[in-house]
């Protein structure tokens, strides 16, 4: 028993830093690098806990589903080389610092009412609960809401009544389930409001309204359902064993303010067979039922239970894409795309130069089927892991980060290898959701081959790292296949490799160390430290989770959801009350783990060779991100920079200043405001100088630059030098002399690059 949050997962930190190769805009399947390299790479693999990489999965009613293994046409166990592949990707991916693209984009809603002061408690606070009918209009296009009343049913009197057997366990009869079995479309249920004296959840008699007398009472109305209710068993089958009535529809339905957005939110925050199913099934008349969470008659929040839940403000996808603003850049290749090859809605895609067979079983140690167990995992919704928590400790007072502006991914989600595999004890036959594995004994072997093409050395050095990233020490195992979460599928890999057209046979450790040196030389460490790639918080983790000794003696077992002992540590627990608990630092031969890495500012390179030509056709058909955007733009102020310092370091001493006094002048450039004018005003002496100097013999102007000096002298908007609407006779005897001056010195500038004022 443990009174921390564990979890047989963790996560290599993501960074913000996205790696593209140099060479990304090189690598082609048809045009080999000078120094490309293709061949083979056979190797043997060895399970250190049971394994099973699934084909078929086998189901009967009222037992454990059985998973059994992937065989060939023999009937022989083989591992499919898809499984290889993906299994090798994702640790290239979190090795080579690539895109965090493998991501489901769930928008959570979130229900916290275990305390007043929790986020959910403080939303709710004094709103007022209604229940309505939402319907959508298809000749308005409007969702469209209708007033109604509601009161509780209890379950033992709807079942009396119905036949059925609902009840109110965690595990069974989802709301879902129950309209299967009393759809909305039933005629209206008869009835009379009463009330029920029971024992309520705080010990004490509580008085309830609901419905009573049903199937004859003058009231009708329409059963809602909703799902299991957690609490002490000695309310939970009669306090909190209840569903809803809704009646007495009002006459008129109203349009819902912003309805579109609302809903969409609505339907994001709850189960999607739910959604599905009231969708296809509602109402005929009315539509589907949904309780709202009012405030100075404004919806706050509403959804398919009394206490709704409410949206975070982002959704997995967006805290990503703020996280690593290169995610969704189409011209942006990283390393694992590179080799493996990338999909690409428009623009480039990248067939895969690395191409992997099935693995055939050459030694069987044994196969039998595991004790039943249960491979369900909590969702992201579960902050207390997949969210980085800022916190010195594993404890937070008050709220948990959760999916804000500022908020961080975990990063990538991964299996530390264990010693062996672990059945739980007692799954309180629960065996709907039960599997039964085929199991293959530690020391069985696999041989397999991947044939690679046209890859540069160190993308060859790569592919070898990531089969074993320790080279001969053999201390890094990964994890394969089904049950990881109970400690199977620990395998470790035997390579030998064979170039094509060579003699040569090449040394593995030092074209692993080739991938090591470029990625040691590349990572943007803020720190001046040789080997700051492998001491990143990324590597360290991932060699850390393959490390099968030092894990031996962690708690890699999922908690229970719920637990009668006050000091276990539950799923519910930690994410309860005023302090809340989370997911502690991974810790490697006794260090805890750092998560957080000194990076100095660093972006890729975009726009090289045919990427640039990529970039053009994002950008005409509005495809481009945000970020190449940002990127495009800070390349063409470079590009710009770069023009201008070179023609500086050509341009005469008037010319420069020129070019300082149009700088200073571009932001007020056609305004008319009091700081444009007095800008303007200010800069007329400047301008004075100028033109004296241009009349000077010392460092002369040539022609071009001193027409271009003129044309903007008597452009006034711009320069605010001479404006062409004064008359002169209307100035003052100083004005006048000042416009005179300055009328001359434009002439004389203009008579010494052969230019007419009619021709500016």
């Amino acid at each position: 028993m443990s009174s921390q949050v564990h979890a047989p997962y963790h996560f290599a930190p993501l960074s913000s830093w996205v790696y593209m190769p140099e060479w990304a805009h090189l690598v082609s399947h048809d045009h080999p690098f000078e120094d490309g390299l293709s061949g083979t790479i056979e190797y043997e693999l060895t399970n250190k806990t049971p394994l099973l990489v699934g084909g078929e999965q086998q189901r009967a009613d009222n037992q454990p589903s059985k998973i059994l293994w992937s065989r060939d046409p023999d009937g022989k166990p083989v591992i499919p080389g898809s499984s290889v592949k993906g299994m090798l990707r994702s640790v290239l991916e979190i090795a080579s610092f690539a895109k965090f693209s493998m991501v489901d984009d769930n928008h959570f809603g979130f229900r916290d009412i275990s305390n007043s002061d929790s986020r959910y408690a403080q939303k709710v606070l004094d709103s007022e609960t209604q229940a309505y009918w939402l319907k959508y209009d298809a000749d308005t296009c409007q969702w469209m809401l209708r007033k109604c009343q509601h009161t509780v049913l209890f379950t033992d009197d709807f079942n009396q009544f119905s036949g059925l057997r609902f009840h109110n366990q965690s595990f069974k009869l989802p709301a879902q389930e129950k309209y299967d079995q009393w759809p909305l479309n039933k005629p209206a249920l008869l009835f009379e409001l009463g009330a029920r004296t029971m024992m309520g959840t705080k010990g004490k008699l509580v008085t309830v309204t609901c419905a009573q007398q049903l199937g004859t009472g003058k009231l009708a109305g329409v059963p809602v359902f909703t799902g299991s209710r957690p609490g002490k068993n000695e309310v939970k089958e009669q306090r909190l064993n209840f569903n809803y009535l809704f009646y007495a529809p009002a006459a008129e339905a109203l349009p819902l303010e912003n309805g579109a957005a609302k809903v969409t939110k609505m339907f994001a925050a709850h189960d999607e067979d739910l959604v599905s199913h009231l969708k296809k099934y509602g109402h005929p008349e009315l539509g589907m039922p949904i309780f709202a969470k009012e405030k100075q008659g404004k919806i706050i929040a509403m959804g398919f239970a009394k206490m709704p839940k409410v949206l975070y403000d982002n959704s997995i996808g967006d805290i990503a894409h703020k996280q690593q603003k290169a995610l969704n850049s189409q011209s942006v290749f990283d390393m694992p795309g590179l080799i493996f090859g990338t999909l690409a809605e428009s623009g480039f895609s990248l067939k895969s130069r690395v191409a992997f067979s099935d693995a055939s079983c050459s030694h069987n140690a044994g196969i039998a089927l595991s004790k039943p167990v249960i491979l369900g995992q909590p969702k992201a919704s579960y902050l207390n892991a997949y969210l980085e928590q800022n916190a010195q400790s594993d404890r937070v007072r008050g709220e948990l980060s959760q999916y804000e502006n500022n908020s961080k991914l975990a990063g990538w989600k991964r299996y530390p290898v264990q010693s062996g595999f672990n059945a739980p004890a007692d799954l309180a036959r629960k065996t709907s959701v039960q599997s039964q594995l085929e199991l293959m004994n530690p020391g069985s072997r696999f041989n397999g081959k991947l044939v690679f093409h046209n890859l540069k050395p160190v993308e060859l050095g790569a592919l070898l790292w990531v089969l074993n990233p320790d080279g001969d020490t053999r201390v890094f195992h990964h994890a394969l296949g089904h049950g990881k979460s109970l400690g199977a599928g620990a395998v470790q890999f035997n390579a030998k490799i064979t170039i094509a057209h060579s003699d040569l046979t090449p040394e593995l450790n030092e074209l692993r160390s080739l991938f090591v040196e470029h990625m040691n030389a590349v990572y943007p460490s803020s720190q001046p430290i040789a080997d700051c790639w492998l001491l990143s918080p990324q590597i360290r983790h991932l060699l850390a989770f393959g490390d099968r000794g030092d894990n031996q003696d962690k708690d890699l077992s999922y908690m229970p959801l719920n637990s009668k002992d006050s000091q276990e540590t539950t799923y519910t627990s930690s994410a309860k009350g005023r302090e809340k608990q989370f997911l502690p630092a991974f810790c490697h031969q006794g260090e805890a783990l750092s998560r957080n890495e000194q990076l100095k500012q660093s972006a890729p390179l975009l726009g090289r060779g045919r990427l640039n030509q990529l970039l053009e056709q994002l950008e005409k058909t509005d495809n481009i991100s945000e970020f190449e955007r940002e990127q495009l733009e800070q390349s063409k102020q470079a590009t710009e920079q770069a023009a201008k310092n070179a023609l500086l370091a050509q341009a005469s001493p008037q010319y420069r200043e020129y070019l300082n006094i149009i700088d200073e002048l571009t932001p007020y450039r056609s305004k008319r405001s009091v700081d444009a004018d007095n800008k303007r005003q200010g800069m007329r002496g400047r301008i004075d100088s100028l033109l004296a100097n241009c009349l000077s013999n010392e460092n002369e102007a040539n022609e071009t630059e001193l027409q271009q000096i003129c044309r903007f002298a008597f452009d006034f908007p711009f320069s605010g030098y001479i404006d062409p609407s004064i008359k002169r006779k209307d100035l003052s005897k100083k004005a006048k002399e000042k416009f005179d001056e300055r009328k001359a010195l434009l002439d004389a500038v203009l008579g010494k690059c052969k230019l007419e004022a009619a021709d500016i």
